[in-house]
């Protein structure tokens, strides 16, 4: 999956958007430190469970995000996720 990931504010929710994949929209949900729950805004038949953990550098700065979402048809893991903006 090529192309940008957008992570958004929605009052005290985050969004997040794949770009060439709006399908894959979600809200994302506190889970555990930086860690955050995927609510898929469209029922998935092939997973439906997942988190994003934001890592952050020595001073505290979000830098990349990785995804945990176990499923044998999208490979989430392999997303390498850099910050840009």
């Amino acid at each position: 999956m090529y192309g940008d990931i957008n992570i958004g504010g929605q009052g005290e929710e985050l969004t997040l958007t794949f770009a060439p994949a709006p399908e894959l929209s979600a809200t994302l949900t506190h889970w555990h430190y930086n860690t955050y729950k995927i609510n898929w805004n469209e029922e998935h038949a092939w997973f439906s469970f997942g988190t994003v953990q934001f890592v952050l550098n020595n001073n505290q700065q979000v830098i990349s995000i990785e995804f945990d979402v176990p499923n044998d048809d999208i490979f989430f893991e392999e997303i390498k996720a850099i910050k840009v903006k």
